[in-house]
């Protein structure tokens, strides 16, 4: 009986994993030349099924192809055309798509392995679909260079290796415009899970982008969203470099080894309900202006939960800022509101306020059991910062309080003070925020089927005992 249920469940996990396998097979036609097409009426070269309307593409489909130089090269062309459930494995690029008609192109269903250079490679084309790929060891997964309104979803792109500049990467956007990734899944690569650079109106939802040297970089680029993505086990999550107009929101973070997210000379940036968990710094704000951060969870952070150096105009509102070493530490930063948050049981300062921070505003919010080998929860070196709300004489609530009747004092060189502390708790720890990420999502269905088919096997073997 027990061999029995060994097996089985060796058999479902097998069946969980077949999602991360390619599903087009090595068993179609295969050809040792490459599929070249650099006008119209070259596809008529090709025999492929379908006339190249757009009711009838031309298939190009259940192949197998190996070569050492670039497989499917489709240049200049005005046909539709659908790539499909073909096997390709290549010295150079697998799929070359350059200077087609707009939303001609889809390439479906494809498996991609041991490209030396780019599996798929779309250059100046738009409205190109790049839908259920399976990419594995090539130097380079999805690249869309001055491409506008693709669609990139549900792909698969593991152990790109580097090379060159560009190489190691999961997706690269370069000069892009209107694009969407969603429900891919870019995992051990050997550089960067996904690249945005000098892109504009850039959609990220629904991907699991983990285990990558760097998760996801971003620069000079403005109005983008990411939304559900887990960015995790990486050196870093999302690292956005002189960009605007953006928003990180219902993202999760676990463990990455730098920081979470780095925010470096940005602008008009929208934090909203993430999930941060572990690693040594969760938000890092450097020379960034307008951002708010907002119901995020940040904890067991092993530096700082929240950094910012030489930042300004920071709102920092309802998030929830616990069991971190220090829960938001400032540099150099000012014209900063903190309210409404929960710190709880950081072990060194919940807020610490260097020389240079100023113009600070720091009220309601619940300070609990925070630095608890301390004098007191909070540190201010900075100037004209205010630890309560003046106009309406509203402090913080502070526990343990080392109040002398209605003041808590502030370690620190401002010899700061809260003199309008709060007797009761404002905020009652929320939990975590829930986010519905696909990726765990699925994770936690396999780990509950494996569950109810032991439970199963087990109720079956007392039953039999009995």
């Amino acid at each position: 009986m027990r061999k029995r249920v060994v097996i089985f469940f060796f058999i479902i996990i097998t069946i969980a994993n077949l999602r991360y396998t390619p599903k087009a097979q090595a068993s179609q036609e295969v050809i040792r030349t490459k599929i070249e097409i650099l006008c119209d009426e070259d596809f008529s070269k090709y025999n492929f099924k379908g006339n190249g309307s757009k009711n009838n593409p031309y298939l190009i489909e259940n192949l197998s192809i190996s070569y050492f130089s670039d497989l499917i090269h489709i240049k200049n062309t005005t046909k539709y055309f659908i790539i499909q459930n073909n096997f390709l494995t290549s010295g150079k690029k697998a799929i070359f798509i350059e200077n087609i008609a707009n939303n001609t192109g889809k390439i479906l269903n494809n498996s991609i392995q041991e490209c030396g250079d780019i599996a798929i490679d779309i250059e100046k084309s738009n409205g190109i679909q790049i839908e259920n790929n399976y990419i594995y060891y090539c130097l380079l997964g999805i690249k869309v260079f001055g491409g506008e309104n693709c669609l990139i979803k549900n792909n698969k792109v593991f152990s790109s290796f580097s090379g060159f500049y560009e190489g190691g990467t999961g997706i690269y956007l370069y000069d892009c415009k209107s694009i969407s990734v969603e429900d891919n899944v870019l995992k051990s690569n050997s550089d960067f899970g996904l690249v945005i650079s000098s892109s504009h109106s850039i959609e990220i939802f629904s991907n699991e982008i983990t285990n990558n040297l760097q998760g996801i970089f971003v620069s000079s680029s403005s109005f983008l969203q990411f939304e559900k993505n887990n960015c995790s086990l990486s050196s870093y999550g999302i690292f956005a470099d002189k960009s605007s107009e953006i928003i990180i929101e219902e993202n999760f973070f676990l463990n990455n080894e730098n920081f979470a997210l780095f925010l470096l000379k940005t602008y008009n940036v929208q934090v909203n309900k993430n999930n941060i968990k572990k690693g040594q710094i969760g938000l890092y704000n450097k020379d960034s202006t307008e951002v708010n951060l907002t119901r995020n969870s940040i904890l067991k952070i092993s530096k700082f939960g929240v950094e910012l150096i030489n930042s300004e105009e920071f709102r920092i509102v309802e998030n929830i800022i616990k069991d971190n070493n220090i829960g938001i530490m400032s540099n150099n930063s000012y014209n900063i509101v903190i309210t409404k948050n929960s710190f709880i049981s950081n072990n060194n300062y919940a807020i610490f306020l260097n020389e240079g921070s100023s113009e600070f505003l720091i009220y309601l919010n619940d300070f609990i059991n925070n630095n608890l080998e301390g004098s007191s929860q909070a540190y201010d070196d900075g100037t004209n910062n205010k630890w309560y709300d003046e106009y309406q004489k509203i402090g913080n609530y502070w526990n343990p309080s080392n109040s002398i009747g209605r003041k808590y004092k502030i370690d620190g060189k401002a010899n700061s003070k809260d003199i309008f502390i709060l007797n009761e708790v404002i905020y009652q720890e929320n939990t975590e925020f829930i986010l519905t990420n696909t990726s765990r999502v699925v994770v936690f269905f396999d780990v509950t089927i494996l569950t109810l088919i032991f439970l199963i096997f087990k109720r079956k073997r007392k039953q039999k005992q009995t």
